[in-house]
């Protein structure tokens, strides 16, 4: 049987880096802009950050430029404290964009070296600085929030409190830079640790599944799954779980329903952002001496195949629930963006007739989420 685990059809670019959504990036990016332009134009506070990093750490003078200065409110007035978080979160922000670009020019190693400080100082917030405490998290959006009020009974929405890092993003893109290369035991373990700040994230779980699939780990990549599934909330990410549940239905002799699985991926990933299953199947035909069999599977057969098996096709209730839930939180208070964005996910998700109407009456600002 051939081996699916070696790049086939452009596979290896499975699940790439989202740092954040377009909206994100757009509204960080100007307030980037605005923020260094308010500084060229203000030649002073240069020298008030320069007194401020003087009362955080009296060697900041021989500190480079991209070095991190931790803000220290023992030693700063509330309205330092405040202005140097603003710099520091700004800093931070920066790095990871950088390194972001490096990783999407396929730069790895480059964005690994640039995502080094940034990591360093991440692990002094979480081992001994204020990102310690247990009830604080780096939720990536709103569904994250909502699947965690969903699937656990002990959070508190109004009682977490948001990490002074980008301790989950920041350990993400790390984790995905380790993936393409190939370096799955410090991926895996990179993987797990951006887990204790975003534990509902489905992306960051699938990034997990893909290091036990390349450690060639069945047991554990199918419980990864399942733990993945009820999080998912988006087209790429039930994308992502039919790929790595096929690969492992595929490498367990499970072939005609792993199959089924690989039809489905198409209808997540409609435009080829994560990997072209085609040839694929193409390879497990020639393979197994029956050519066109697998191929020629449609999209209604194959969901016809999961259902009956048993299997997961689409999203489960809880993520769609998510979902919703978030959108109508958006709606209620107006925030323009993330109901754009939001909506988009919806409509590429959730693909039927009652979905689409579900939809308009959310944005019609109608409360239609149960659960």
């Amino acid at each position: 049987m051939p081996d699916l685990r070696q790049p086939q059809g452009g596979t290896k670019k499975l699940h790439g880096i989202q740092v954040r959504s377009k909206a994100d990036i757009d509204a960080q990016n100007q307030m980037i802009e605005a923020r260094k332009a308010q500084e060229a134009a203000k030649k002073e506070r240069e020298r008030e950050r320069a007194k401020l990093d003087n009362a955080i750490n009296p060697s900041a003078a021989e500190r480079g430029e991209d070095d991190f200065a931790i803000p220290d409110p023992e030693h700063m007035t509330p309205e330092q404290s405040q202005e140097m978080l603003q710099v520091f979160a700004l800093q931070q922000m920066d790095r990871l964009q950088k390194a972001a670009g490096q990783f999407q020019r396929e730069h790895y190693e480059l964005a690994l070296d640039t995502l080094e400080p940034l990591i360093t100082v991440l692990d002094d917030l979480a081992d001994k600085g204020p990102d310690a405490d247990s009830s604080v998290y780096d939720f990536k959006d709103e569904v994250d929030i909502e699947l965690a009020q969903l699937t656990d009974a002990s959070f508190r929405p109004d009682g977490y409190m948001p990490s002074l890092g980008v301790q989950a993003l920041g350990r993400e893109l790390k984790a995905d830079c380790l993936y393409y290369l190939d370096r799955a035991d410090e991926g895996l373990d990179t993987a797990t640790k951006a887990l204790r700040w975003d534990p509902w994230n489905a992306q960051i779980h699938l990034r997990r599944a893909s290091f036990l699939d390349m450690k060639c780990d069945e047991d554990e990549l199918e419980k990864e799954l399942e733990r993945t599934y009820p999080l998912i909330a988006r087209d790429i990410d039930m994308a992502g779980y039919h790929f790595y549940r096929a690969l492992n239905l595929i490498h367990t002799q499970r072939i005609p329903l792993g199959v089924a699985h690989l039809v489905a991926f198409k209808d997540f990933d409609t435009d080829h952002e994560l990997a072209d299953v085609d040839p694929m199947l193409a390879q497990l035909d020639e393979g197994l001496h029956h050519p066109g069999v697998f191929a020629s599977i449609d999209s209604k057969e194959a969901k016809r195949r999961l259902r009956r098996a048993g299997e997961h096709y689409g999203p489960s209730e809880t993520g769609k629930c998510a979902l919703m839930r978030a959108l109508e939180k958006a709606v209620a208070t107006g925030q323009r963006d993330a109901v754009q964005d939001l909506a988009s996910r919806y409509r590429r998700l959730l693909k039927t007739q009652g979905d689409h109407d579900r939809l308009e009456e959310i944005l019609a600002g109608k409360k239609v989420s149960e659960f």
